[in-house]
C-alpha cells in the first residue's frame, strides 16, 4: 500500500502545520490584560446563581439558629469613682500602702472580683435558679432542644453573655435542694461570666452590665452589685483609717523622743565650743564684707590707672597710641592738635614755595619746637601716672592683708559652727516631721467617723424591655456577610474547576490557533430549523461568523487557498456536523461550488440534515466500487451549487476504506471539480479516521463546544491530529451563548455587538 506521505503529495495537500506548542501549566481564566477586580466582577456575573444560593441559605440557617436561642436581657448601671478623698497631709507618700487604690482599672477589677460576685449570689439566691445552677437544670429534665442548648452552653463568645444559654424559662425552684458546697463555685463563675464591667473612655465612670433570662433579675443583679461595691469601699476606708491611726500614734511617740534628743545635743555643743550668738558675730561679718567691697574698688582703680599708664607709654614710644580722655591730659591733647596744624601748614608751604623758602624753614622750626614740648609733657605725665599706679598697688596690698587677717578670725568661728549647723538641721527636720505627723493625726481623728465612699451611683438601672441577645439584626448582617463570602468562595472554586472555554480568545490563548466563536441560536425547531439558519438569516451574526471561518481557512498563514477541509472534534456532540453543513451552505451562498462528504461512518448524520429517509447508497458504496460517484452525489434542494455525499450503508471495514487509494483518488477528483471540499469525520478520540483524513486534506477545522469541552479533552484531540502531521488551521467554538460573551467582554463580543441588530428574531 502506498505510504501516507506519498498519498498527501499525490492529493496535493500542503505541508503540515508546526506541532502544537506545549503548555506547561493549566489554563487560567484570568487573561493577561484582565485585572483581578475585573475578573471578580465577571466571575460574579457568571456565577450569580451560586452566590445568590449562598446568600439565601446562610441567612435562613442563621435565622433558624436565632429562633432557637433563649433571649437574654441586659441591665446596666453607671457608677462614678472620685479621686481618693482620704487625706493624710504630707504623709500620703509614706502611707500609700495603707490607703486604698482608687485608679479606675483597680476599681473595675474590684467590681469583677470573686468576693463581690459571691456576696451578690448569696443575696439574690442565684444558687436556687436553674439558669445559673446546672444541677437544677439536670434535675428538671431535658426539653426538645436540650442537645442544641447544651452545645450553645459550651460557647464563650465576645458578647459576654453567650455561655450557658438554656431554653428552660426562668423561675425559682424550691423542691430541689442542691448541694451548696458543690455548686456554689460554678454559680459564682457563671455569674461572673454574665458581667460586663467597662469604663467610658478616659472618664472615671464605670458601667456595670449583667445579662439574664429574667429582665427583673438583670436589674436586681446590677443594683445589688453596685451597692455592695460602695459598701465595700466604706469598709475598706474604715480599715485603712484604723491602720493609719495606729501607725501615726506609734510614730508620734518616736518623733517626740527624737526631737528632745536633738535639742539637748545642740545645747551641749554650744557650751563645749564656746559659741555665742548676737552683736559680736554680726560685727565681724560686717567688717569682712566692708573690706571685700573696698578691695574690689581699689583693684578696679588700679587696673584703670595701669591702663592709662600703658597708653601714655605707647604714645611716648611711637606717638601712635591714643591719648586718654581724662582732664589731666588736656594740655597734651592741645599740643598734639597744634602739632597737627603746624604739620599741615608746613606741607602747604612746601607745596607752594619749595623747601628752601624762609617761610618753609620757619614753619619747620615751629614743628620741631612743638615736638620737643610734647616730649617733655609726655615724660611729666608718665611720671605722674607711675606714682599714681604705685600708690594704688600699695593700697590694694594693705586691704588684702587686712581682709586675710579678718577672714582667718572668722574661719575659726565657722569651723566650730559646722557641727552646730548640722545638729540644727537635724533638729529642724525632726521638728517638721513631728509637726506633720501631729497635723495628720488630727485630720485622721476628725475624719474617722465621717468617711464617705469614693464611688456613687450616677444612673440607676431599669428593667430591660427588649432582649439584648440575640441581636437579630447583627446576626443577620453577619450571616449575609458570611453568605456572600461563602458564595464568592464557591464561585471562585467553580471558576478554578471550570476548564471549559467561554470565548474564542481563550481558545487562541490556550492553543495558539485562530478561533471563531459560533453563537448558539436556539433550540432545534425553534422558529427556523436549526440547520437552515444560514439560508434563512444570511445577514445574522451566526452566518457572519460561519463566513469568518471560511475566510480563516482561505486566507491562512501560508497564503494558499485551502479547498479541502476536514471538520472534526475531540468527541461527539461538539457540533461538528452542524458546523460543516453551515460552512458548506455559507460558502455556497458566496458563489463557491461546494461538496460535503460525510465520512463519519460510525454515526452518520448528514442524511438527516438534508431530510433523507435513511442511509442510502453513499461513500462506502463508492469506495467499495459498488456504485459510481454520480449515483452517490446529491444536490441540496435549496441551492444548486451545493452537493453532498452521505456515508452510505454501514460496513465492517469502514476505516480500511477511508485509508484506501480509492479515497485518495476521490479527494483528488473532488479538488479539481469543486471550489471547496468539506469532509465531516468522526471524533478524533473515538476512532482514528479523522487522523487519516486530516493528513489528506489541506486543513483541519477543529470544533470545540463552548462551556462543555474541557481544556484537556480539546488538547488531546488537537494533539492527536498534529502528531500525525495534520494541519489544524482553525478552531470553531460552537454553541456559545451571547450573554456569556457579553459578561466576559472578550473580543468575540465586539463581533456580536456589531451584529446584534441582525441576531435571531
Amino acid at each position: 500500500m502506498v505510504s501516507y506521505e506519498r498519498r498527501m503529495d499525490e492529493s496535493g495537500s500542503r505541508g503540515a502545520r508546526p506541532p502544537l506548542r506545549e503548555i506547561a501549566e493549566p489554563r487560567s481564566h484570568v487573561a493577561e490584560n484582565e485585572s483581578a477586580v475585573l475578573f471578580l466582577v465577571r466571575m460574579i456575573e457568571r456565577r450569580k446563581w451560586t452566590i445568590l444560593l449562598a446568600l439565601v441559605c446562610v441567612p435562613l440557617l442563621a435565622a433558624l439558629a436565632v429562633s432557637r436561642m433563649t433571649p437574654l436581657y441586659s441591665a446596666k448601671i453607671t457608677v462614678i469613682v472620685e479621686q481618693n478623698q482620704m487625706s493624710l497631709g504630707n504623709l500620703l507618700p509614706t502611707l500609700e500602702n495603707v490607703l486604698p487604690d482608687t485608679s479606675i482599672d483597680s476599681q473595675i477589677e474590684i467590681v469583677k472580683s470573686r468576693t463581690l460576685a459571691e456576696r451578690t449570689v448569696d443575696e439574690l439566691g442565684l444558687i436556687l435558679r436553674p439558669e445559673f445552677n446546672s444541677a437544677l437544670r439536670q434535675a428538671q429534665g431535658s426539653g426538645p432542644f436540650s442537645g442544641f442548648t447544651n452545645v450553645l452552653g459550651t460557647i464563650n463568645t465576645g458578647f459576654h453573655s453567650l455561655t450557658n444559654i438554656w431554653i428552660v424559662p426562668p423561675q425559682q425552684v424550691t423542691d430541689v435542694t442542691p448541694d451548696v458546697a458543690a455548686n456554689k463555685e460554678r454559680v459564682v463563675r457563671q455569674f461572673q461570666s454574665r458581667l460586663d464591667v467597662t469604663s467610658r473612655g478616659r472618664s472615671r465612670v464605670i458601667e456595670i452590665g449583667f445579662a439574664s433570662e429574667d429582665p427583673l433579675l438583670a436589674k436586681d443583679a446590677v443594683t445589688t452589685l453596685a451597692n455592695l461595691y460602695i459598701d465595700n469601699q466604706l469598709e475598706t476606708k474604715f480599715d485603712a483609717m484604723q491602720r493609719a491611726s495606729s501607725w501615726l500614734n506609734s510614730r508620734l511617740d518616736e518623733l517626740r523622743s527624737k526631737v528632745e534628743t536633738s535639742e539637748a545635743a545642740i545645747a551641749n555643743y554650744r557650751i563645749d565650743k564656746g559659741l555665742v550668738e548676737g552683736v559680736q558675730k554680726d560685727l565681724t561679718t560686717e567688717q569682712i564684707s566692708d573690706l571685700s567691697r573696698r578691695l574690689i574698688t581699689a583693684k578696679a582703680e588700679l587696673t584703670a590707672s595701669e591702663s592709662r599708664l600703658e597708653q601714655i607709654r605707647r604714645f611716648a614710644q611711637n606717638r601712635s597710641g591714643a591719648i586718654p580722655d581724662e582732664t589731666d591730659y588736656a594740655g597734651l591733647r592741645n599740643l598734639r592738635e597744634k602739632e597737627t596744624d603746624a604739620l599741615g601748614n608746613l606741607a602747604a608751604l612746601q607745596a607752594e614755595k619749595g623747601p628752601r623758602h624762609p617761610d618753609v624753614l620757619s614753619a619747620n622750626a615751629q614743628v620741631s619746637r612743638l615736638r620737643g614740648t610734647i616730649i617733655r609733657e609726655v615724660a611729666r605725665v608718665a611720671a605722674a601716672m607711675e606714682a599714681e599706679v604705685e600708690a594704688k598697688r600699695t593700697e590694694v596690698a594693705g586691704l588684702e592683708a587686712d581682709l586675710e587677717s579678718r577672714q582667718a578670725v572668722a574661719s575659726q568661728a565657722d569651723t566650730a559652727e559646722i557641727g552646730l549647723r548640722a545638729l540644727e538641721r537635724e533638729a529642724r527636720s525632726d521638728q517638721d516631721l513631728l509637726n506633720s505627723f501631729l497635723q495628720s493625726s488630727k485630720d485622721v481623728a476628725q475624719r474617722f467617723d465621717i468617711q464617705e465612699p469614693d464611688a456613687r451611683i450616677l444612673s440607676q438601672a431599669f428593667v430591660p424591655q427588649s432582649p439584648s441577645f440575640p441581636d437579630k439584626k447583627l446576626f443577620m448582617v453577619i450571616a449575609i456577610v458570611i453568605g456572600a463570602f461563602i458564595g464568592l468562595l464557591l464561585a471562585y472554586i467553580e471558576e478554578l474547576l471550570d476548564q471549559t472555554f467561554r470565548s474564542g480568545d481563550e481558545v487562541e490563548t490556550a492553543f495558539g490557533i485562530p478561533a471563531v466563536a459560533i453563537p448558539k441560536i436556539g433550540r432545534p425547531g425553534w422558529r427556523i430549523p436549526f440547520l437552515d439558519y444560514v439560508l434563512a438569516r444570511p445577514a445574522s451574526v451566526f452566518a457572519e461568523n460561519i463566513r469568518s471561518l471560511r475566510t480563516l481557512l482561505w486566507l491562512n498563514d501560508t497564503h494558499t487557498r485551502a479547498n479541502c477541509i476536514v471538520v472534526t472534534s475531540a468527541r461527539s456532540g461538539e457540533g461538528k456536523t452542524t458546523t460543516a453543513v453551515a460552512l458548506a451552505r455559507a460558502s455556497a451562498l458566496g458563489g463557491e461550488k461546494v461538496v460535503l462528504v460525510d465520512c463519519d461512518l460510525s454515526r452518520p448524520s448528514v442524511h438527516n440534515t438534508f431530510k433523507l429517509q435513511g442511509p442510502d447508497i453513499g461513500l462506502t458504496d463508492l469506495l467499495a466500487s459498488r456504485a459510481d460517484r454520480q449515483d452517490v452525489t446529491r444536490t441540496d434542494p435549496n441551492m444548486a451549487n451545493l452537493q453532498y455525499i452521505t456515508a452510505g450503508k454501514d460496513v465492517k471495514n469502514g476505516s480500511e476504506l477511508l485509508r484506501s487509494d480509492n479515497m485518495i483518488s476521490l479527494i483528488r477528483e473532488l479538488r479539481k471539480e469543486y471550489d471547496l471540499v468539506i469532509i465531516d469525520t468522526p471524533p478524533t478520540l473515538t476512532v482514528s479516521d479523522a487522523k487519516v483524513l486530516g493528513t489528506m486534506a489541506d486543513a483541519v477545522l477543529f470544533c470545540v463546544r463552548g462551556r462543555t469541552t474541557t481544556y484537556s479533552t480539546a488538547m488531546a484531540g488537537i494533539k492527536s491530529l498534529t502528531d500525525v502531521g495534520a494541519n489544524v488551521l482553525c478552531v470553531a467554538l460552537t454553541q456559545v451563548r451571547f450573554k456569556s460573551l457579553r459578561r466576559s467582554e472578550r473580543n468575540d463580543y465586539e463581533v456580536y455587538a456589531r451584529g446584534r441588530a441582525n441576531r435571531m428574531s
